[in-house]
């Protein structure tokens, strides 16, 4: 579940670099955040994924 959440913010995410910032209501500072915040939430997601995965194929 934790890599599904993880692949999803991934791509929220990424939308919203690539996309977010040709946006003219949002400032610069707002879409800095908003794209940091949600890069942040997918390592917090995605981190203990990858650990859960690596744990178990070394047994």
């Amino acid at each position: 579940m934790l890599g599904v959440f993880g692949g999803l913010f991934a791509f929220l995410a990424l939308a919203v670099t690539i996309f977010g910032g040709g946006d003219p209501g949002t400032g610069t500072g707002e879409w800095i955040a908003l794209a940091g915040f949600l890069w942040a939430v997918t390592g917090l997601l995605a981190w203990p994924a990858v650990r859960i995965v690596r744990r178990t194929r070394r047994m």
